[in-house]
């Protein structure tokens, strides 16, 4: 006969699964986000101490942005519910288990990732988990990528605007170099016009960072 003991070890894989699916998700939704804001590494909002925003509030942060809809946020939030079941409670070695102890039907996953009937439900239960998480981990993906997307689409259109600003001003100024003097040799010209060009790509380019950290700050 299997002891209580025996269950329990042969059972930690799928505990393990979900914590570690958790810790990955968490982990990549933090340095993304890091990156938006543009934080550094050791930032404590999206750090891993205790003083840093929980999951949860950084999944509503994602929703906040529209990078994740309603419906992918319930997703991730069985996904924490799983979670604290998992980490906190010894009893909870199955998949079975762990819908008995929170009380919750999985109709809801059968119903998002469809599975052969076949088989026990400890065994359907662990294929369509593994459909969840992957779809978990797709949807993170593509929140970062629509993210991204968004913010070099914003942050380009503003940094051409500052460049175009600097260049119109330069333009003016070039103009008003050459009407000092009614005559000028060749050197002189060339070195007008290189020295003309370089204010143009180093006062653009102070622009153009302007620029881009309004965007980071959602300034206009």
């Amino acid at each position: 006969m299997t002891t209580y003991l025996e269950l329990h070890k042969k059972q930690w894989p799928k505990r393990m699964k979900i914590l570690r699916a958790c810790v990955e998700l968490e982990g990549a939704t933090s340095d993304f986000l890091r990156q938006v804001f543009k934080l550094k590494d050791s930032s404590i909002t999206f750090g891993m101490s205790t003083k840093a925003l929980s999951f949860e509030h950084k999944l509503n942060l994602m929703l906040d942005l529209a990078s994740i809809t309603s419906d992918d946020r319930k997703r991730f939030q069985m996904l924490q519910e799983m979670r604290n079941q998992f980490a906190h409670n010894d009893a909870c070695i199955s998949y079975e288990i762990y819908f008995m102890l929170a009380k919750k039907s999985p109709d809801k996953l059968f119903a998002w990732y469809p599975v052969p009937t076949k088989g026990t439900l400890e065994q359907r239960l662990e294929k369509v988990i593994t459909l969840w998480l992957k779809d978990l981990d797709r949807i993170r993906r593509n929140a970062e990528r629509m993210i991204g997307s968004r913010l070099l689409a914003s942050t380009r259109e503003k940094m051409n605007t500052a460049a175009l600003h600097v260049h119109r001003a330069k333009r003016t100024e070039f103009y008003d170099r050459f009407e000092d003097r009614k005559s000028y040799n060749g050197e002189e010209v060339k070195a007008i016009v290189s020295e003309i060009f370089r204010d143009i790509e180093r006062e653009s380019g102070r622009a153009m960072d302007v620029a881009i950290q309004k965007e980071l700050r959602g300034e206009e």
